[in-house]
Parts: C-alpha cells; sequence; structure tokens
C-alpha cells in the first residue's frame, strides 16, 4: 500500500478539513492524485461539511481544476485556493456551462 499525498484534520463545527502532505512531491495535483481524493471523499460521511485546504498547492493539471470544480459545485468548500487555480476554475465552469447549454440545443 502506497502513502496518500493528503490528510486529513478535524475543524470546528464539525467540518474535515482534508490537506496535502507537504512531503510527497508538495505542491501538485494531477489525475492520479484526484483519483485517490476522489476515493477519499466518497468515503465522507454525508452530514459533514468537508473543507480541502490547498494552502501548499502550486500546480495543477486540467484534471485536478475540473476536479476542484466538481468539489465546489457539490458543496465542498476551498479553503486557501491559489488566485490562478481559482481564475481556471471560473474559466472551466464557464466552458462546462456553455457545453451543456449548446447540447441542449
Amino acid at each position: 500500500m502506497f502513502d496518500s499525498p493528503f490528510q486529513e484534520r478535524a475543524d470546528v463545527k464539525d467540518s474535515k478539513v482534508i490537506e496535502r502532505r507537504g512531503d510527497l512531491d508538495a505542491g501538485r495535483m494531477n489525475a492520479e492524485e484526484v483519483a485517490e481524493m476522489e476515493a477519499l471523499l466518497r468515503s465522507e460521511a454525508v452530514n459533514r461539511e468537508v473543507v480541502l485546504d490547498l494552502k501548499d498547492l502550486t500546480l495543477v493539471d486540467r484534471d485536478a481544476v475540473r476536479f476542484l470544480e466538481r468539489c465546489e459545485a457539490e458543496t465542498i468548500k476551498l479553503k486557501n485556493c491559489p488566485a490562478y487555480i481559482r481564475e481556471w476554475i471560473t474559466r472551466e465552469r464557464g466552458v462546462l456551462k456553455a457545453q451543456r447549454t449548446n447540447e441542449k440545443e
């Protein structure tokens, strides 16, 4: 079994905070890590707020950005999200919305 690049910590008000461990390829999130994070999130209780702390995240690929966009759409909060990643999420949300609109036509 391998070490997960993520660690969980309890936060106030029954929230579950998930953050990157600093010792594993720090600052990056790619498709492989997205799959691990999705599995971790599926295992969480639905009655708890989940917060992803992105304070150490500096490099993402498109899969990671789409994953983060889906997280927000599912009410998962993104904490300490770097500005360029936030902007990319916003642009990606617009692209996905346009694609859905075109599919309906």
